[in-house]
C-alpha cells in the first residue's frame, strides 16, 4: 500500500467488529468442523474453500484454520464475496467463510450451514448465528479472525482533537440506535476504549497478520 498503517495515521477510535462464518452449502454431507477436519485430513485439498479474494479477512482465516487444524484446503479466489457465494450456492465450491452481511441473507433463505465463526465469543444478536460456535470452543482455543473498522487521522493530528472525536464516537457507539444497526449486520459496536488502546490494537494486528501472510507466501495479484 502506499503509506505506512504504523507511521502514516493517528489512532482514534475503534469503531465495530464481525466475525467470517464458515458455511457448506445446506446439501453438503459436513454437519460440523470435526466434520471437515476429518475429510480434508483423509484426502488433502480435495475441499475447495471460495475466497472473495486473496488477503481477504476470510482467506486469511482460512489459512490460520489450515494451520491450527493441520489441514490442506484448495484456495479458489473470486472478484468479490459475491461470486465466491455464488459458486457455494452452486456446489462449485466446498467451504466458504464469508462475513456476515453476505452469509446471514443465504441462513435466512436455508440455502447454506454455518458450521463456526471466527470471533472469540459467539454472536448472541444474529438469531441465525446466536448458537454457532467459535471455532476456538471447537478445539482452536485463542482462534480470532475478525474484520475491524475505525477512525484514524493523518499522522501529527493534534492530541486534544483525537480525544474529542475519540469521545465523542464512544458516545455515539453507546447509542442503542447504533447498537441496534450494527448488530443487523452481524457486528459489534466497540468497546469503550482510548486512542492508545487503539494504537496498541492496530500494532497486534499488523504483527499477528502479517506474520501469517508472509508464512503463507499470500499475495494480492
Amino acid at each position: 500500500m502506499p503509506f505506512d498503517p504504523l507511521k502514516d495515521f493517528a489512532p482514534i477510535a475503534s469503531v465495530a467488529s464481525q466475525p467470517v462464518v464458515l458455511l457448506v452449502n445446506a446439501s453438503s454431507p459436513y454437519k460440523t468442523l470435526a466434520d471437515v477436519v476429518a475429510a480434508s485430513k483423509a484426502k488433502p485439498e480435495s475441499l475447495r474453500i471460495g475466497l472473495a479474494g486473496n488477503g481477504t479477512v476470510g482467506h486469511l482465516a482460512g489459512e490460520m484454520l489450515e494451520r491450527r487444524a493441520a489441514i490442506q484446503v484448495l484456495n479458489v479466489p473470486y472478484k468479490g464475496a459475491g461470486p465466491a457465494m455464488t459458486d457455494l450456492l452452486g456446489n462449485q465450491v466446498d467451504l466458504n467463510f464469508a462475513n456476515t452481511p453476505v452469509a446471514i441473507p443465504q441462513l435466512v433463505g436455508g440455502k447454506v450451514r454455518a458450521l463456526a465463526i471466527s470471533s472469540p465469543q459467539r454472536l448472541k444478536s444474529v438469531p441465525q448465528l446466536a448458537a454457532v460456535p467459535t471455532v476456538a470452543e471447537l478445539g482452536y482455543p485463542g482462534f480470532d479472525a475478525i474484520t475491524w473498522t475505525g477512525l484514524v487521522a493523518p499522522a501529527g493530528t493534534p492530541p486534544a482533537v483525537v480525544e474529542r472525536i475519540n469521545s465523542e464516537v464512544q458516545k455515539i457507539l453507546k447509542r442503542p440506535d447504533v447498537i441496534e444497526k450494527l448488530a443487523l449486520e452481524g457486528s459489534t459496536a466497540a468497546a469503550e476504549g482510548t486512542p492508545k488502546q487503539f494504537a496498541d490494537y492496530i500494532r497486534s494486528e499488523h504483527q499477528k497478520w502479517g506474520a501469517l501472510i508472509r508464512e503463507a507466501n499470500i499475495k494480492l495479484d
